[in-house]
């Protein structure tokens, strides 16, 4: 079993109407052999009306008897809402 935490924060922008939600999280537990952490964090932004950036970064740790392993992940995704 990994345990995990989960927090999500809302932060209103008056400027358009416009907002921001921040979700980070945090894993740990083990992993085949080994043990595994992990910390990810997600931000949505409303530039403006219609107008959304998802951001994404995800950071693992991996501990085996074979060795240790980093990964990193990086995602940005725009998305248009067209009337």
């Amino acid at each position: 079993m990994t345990p995990s935490h989960n927090e999500q924060v809302d932060y209103p922008n008056d400027r358009w109407n416009a907002g921001m939600s921040l979700n980070p999280t945090v894993e740990w537990g083990t992993f085949y052999s080994g043990t595994r952490q992990q910390v990810a964090t997600k931000l949505a932004l409303r530039v403006r009306p219609g107008v959304i950036v998802y951001l994404y970064h995800e950071w693992n740790r991996i501990d085996l008897p074979e060795g240790r392993l980093r990964t990193q992940v990086f995602e940005a995704t725009p998305e248009f809402q067209f009337s």
